[in-house]
């Protein structure tokens, strides 16, 4: 009896080291969650490492005019993925034409600018794979979590760049400058509950499915971009570009992100991307003053 009750004792212990432990195994097996700097409420670190061709179509129907410029039609963005309507988009459109005029001077409408700087909706081609590698709080998988951009961009294609005026009167943008102003779709796995009766109606019962949750990010260039030329200092290419963005979120509040991106043609034809972005929020550290 006295053995009975010994071996009973020890699978008592044993079960309530696997019912204590099991949460940091299964913390393990999730991977351990990013924590947030001090001075900051969030950061995001996007990177982009596509390899593909983009001479070729994408191979989602839905998603169509992708062309060397590594921009697509942007009506998959805001239509299926955004879920706006003409008029919604045409509300969105005009808030970035007024951006651009009231922040850089650059007016869209205006005949003179024909030729100088061109205006487009866009979706960034998918293939670009753009992804989130690390995120303050969360725990993301090591194949990243996808990040769609879309909205409108300005490109200067005067040779001789674009007077700016607005917050920046007094410099000039080179050819090839872009200017910004959208929104980033991040496709998260983080789960949010949602109750349903049979037939689709929302109830709050035991019957559950899980819906994925994105987060959403808007930006908008806060500054022109570096935009490189050969004779640049610290060995910089042409085809490297510096940018810095506004973002704001509806749970993050203001940020900002800051990158640095380039294309790399390789000896088959195809484009190798190599871009890198972190996004704080707030946008500078509120660490107080060292002693």
């Amino acid at each position: 009896m006295k053995l009975d009750r010994v071996k009973y004792s020890a699978f008592l212990l044993v079960i309530f080291c696997i019912f204590s432990t099991s949460h940091v195994f299964a913390d393990w097996r999730k991977g351990a969650r990013h924590p947030t700097p001090v001075g900051f409420d969030k950061y995001i670190v996007y990177i982009a490492d596509g390899l593909y061709d983009p001479t070729k179509p994408h191979p989602n129907p839905e998603i169509t005019g992708c062309d060397i410029s590594t921009f697509c039609d942007a009506e998959y963005f805001q239509k299926v993925l955004m879920g706006r309507d003409d008029a919604e988009i045409a509300t969105l459109e005009q808030e970035a034409k007024d951006y651009f005029l009231t922040r850089f001077g650059l007016d869209v409408d205006d005949p003179k600018n024909e030729g100088r700087i061109a205006f487009r909706s866009f979706m960034v081609d998918p293939r670009v794979n753009y992804h989130v590698v690390s995120a303050s709080g969360e725990r993301v998988p090591s194949r990243g979590w996808p990040v769609i951009f879309g909205g409108w961009i300005i490109l200067v294609t005067d040779p001789n760049g674009i007077a700016l005026a607005g917050d920046f009167a007094g410099t000039t943008t080179p050819v090839n400058g872009q200017f910004i102003f959208g929104e980033n779709y991040i496709q998260t796995k983080k789960k949010k509950k949602y109750r349903y009766r049979y037939d689709g109606s929302v109830y709050p019962s035991w019957h559950q499915h899980s819906k994925s949750e994105p987060i959403i990010i808007k930006y908008r260039s806060q500054r022109p971009p570096v935009v490189p030329t050969s004779d640049a200092p610290l060995g910089v290419r042409d085809n490297i570009v510096v940018f810095q963005l506004e973002t704001m979120n509806d749970d993050y509040g203001s940020g900002l992100s800051r990158g640095r991106g380039e294309i790399l043609p390789t000896p088959d034809g195809l484009f190798k991307f190599n871009i890198v972005n972190v996004i704080t929020f707030p946008g500078l550290s509120d660490r107080p003053a060292s002693e």
